[in-house]
């Protein structure tokens, strides 16, 4: 029979326990008595509904009212010969054994399982014990959902895809003073996702996030345990970044950029083998938009770690670095005189700055950060209650027009509602500075409003647009 997907789905003899027929059924369960009965614990069967039912013996009864009050830690690892193991952690409670349930990819019934519980996201643990009589009989029933992290597991170990590794990080960090003025300029190679499309496929921003870290550390641990010599011999520094970038066809995403970088500009040494090690961990994701040779410092990309002779080190990154890397920035990446890298912005977010204007009580705010929620929230309601002078002042070119500018786009993305309405302001300098300052803020959305603004009658809105557009623009790889 086929479901509904196309998928064939198997039928069992058994049926699942329920309050009125709480007992195994000796000749519909024979396996799972045969299991039970080799001193397994733990063990799995298909029902004549074509579900997986979980089945787990405990020791004594009196375990489930201690399950009830618990949750459980569920996980699955790539075993030899192809083998999952599903293990369910009860080690808070006084249980001989905890579950494991053994998956072999090899076998048909297995797999069947397995797609199971990837189509369906659910777990039913049936919890048993032996009577007097010597029968198993059902003491309670838990139904959970699978772990979005399990899932992904499943899925991947169904398509006979290995196990994604985890890097193993030095208890130390790495001072800042090791990115030298010479690394700062030096190229490397960049990979890039497409975040946007992986939100998409996904249909949430956490599971995209977990998706991608996952196959970042997976790229980490093989560089860090590969046995090439190019490779190994010298320091990789590995940075990250995520950008908005505006297409050819001006649609705004949201990408995830890697850089690996070497030591002493080898990098053409070591770059086929960078190459080859780490866009393993990226292929399998459609999402993955390719690489190319590029300079991290020009990406405003953050340097992460740095792996050397199988060492994997956390940089710590002080004022200092973003000083220096502000001033890189400034003099060989710069596209604009008024933009501001991130390496800036990161600066100022850790010093206190105030501003003076006139008539608005909002240039003489402090800056917010982006967890002082309660803050922000009064600031922006001090820009509703002050948008008279606001747009009186970005109605002007002077000083202090600039000064409100520098202001708003320090507050973040969260100014985007008051911005989007004057973009279609009647006055021409106002909707010279919005655009300027959706720009400048670079969100997704607030790159999305610009592009997809009508043709503006003002010469200055268009080139402005115009070097917004430039600013961002997607080179594919």
């Amino acid at each position: 029979m086929e479901t509904k997907d196309g998928k064939d789905k198997i039928f069992g003899l058994g049926r699942a326990p329920t309050i009125d027929s709480p007992y195994l059924d000796s000749s519909h369960h024979k396996a799972v008595e045969e299991a039970f009965q080799s001193g397994r614990n733990a063990v799995y069967d298909i029902n004549n509904k074509g579900e997986v039912d979980f089945f787990i013996l405990l020791p004594d009864e009196n375990l489930f009212d201690g399950i009830l009050d618990v949750k459980e830690r569920v996980s699955l690892t790539f075993q030899k010969n192809k083998v999952v193991a599903l293990s369910v952690d009860y080690s808070e409670l006084d249980m001989l054994e905890n579950p494991t349930f053994d998956f072999c990819l090899d076998q048909m019934i297995d797999r069947y399982c397995l797609e199971w519980l990837s189509r369906y996201e659910i777990i039913s643990f049936y919890y048993m014990v032996t009577d007097d009589e010597g029968e198993y009989v059902c003491v309670g029933l838990k139904t959970l959902s699978v772990p979005f992290t399990l899932w992904y597991d499943i899925k991947r170990y169904v398509n006979m895809k290995g196990p994604l590794r985890t890097p193993y990080f030095m208890p130390e960090e790495i001072s800042d003073r090791r990115l030298t003025g010479k690394l700062l300029i030096s190229p490397a190679v960049g990979f890039y996702v497409d975040f946007s499309k992986l939100v998409q496929r996904f249909e949430s921003e956490a599971h995209a996030e977990e998706v991608f870290h996952r196959h970042f550390f997976h790229g980490l641990s093989r560089i860090q345990f590969t046995r090439r010599k190019e490779i190994r011999e010298q320091a990789v520094y590995v940075w990250v970044n995520k950008q908005v970038a505006i297409s050819g066809n001006n649609q705004p995403s949201e990408m995830y950029s890697v850089f690996l970088q070497v030591q002493h500009q080898n990098l053409e040494k070591s770059r086929d083998a960078l190459y080859s090690l780490f866009s393993a961990c990226f292929d399998e994701l459609p999402e993955f938009a390719g690489s190319r040779i590029a300079f991290p410092l020009e990406e405003e990309g953050i340097p992460a770690v740095v792996i050397e002779k199988g060492s994997l080190g956390k940089f710590r990154l002080t004022q200092e670095f973003f000083l220096r890397a502000k001033g890189v920035f400034q003099d060989r990446f710069a596209k604009h005189r008024k933009y501001k890298s991130c390496y800036e912005r990161l600066m100022n977010s850790s010093q206190e700055r105030e501003f003076s204007g006139k008539n608005v009580n909002l240039l003489k705010m402090k800056k917010v950060e982006d967890d002082q929620v309660d803050t922000r929230a009064e600031l922006l309601e001090e820009i509703h209650r002050s948008l008279p002078e606001l747009l009186e002042m970005l109605s002007m070119r002077d000083k202090e027009s600039e000064r409100l500018k520098d202001t708003l786009v320090l507050l973040g993305d969260a100014i985007f509602p008051c911005i989007l309405p004057l973009l279609s302001d009647a006055r021409e300098q106002v909707r010279v500075n919005a655009v300027e300052i959706m720009g400048l803020l670079g969100s997704a959305r607030a790159l999305s409003a610009v592009m997809s603004m009508p043709k503006d009658v003002s010469a200055d809105v268009e080139s402005k647009r115009a070097w917004i557009k430039d600013l961002y623009l997607w080179r594919n790889p």
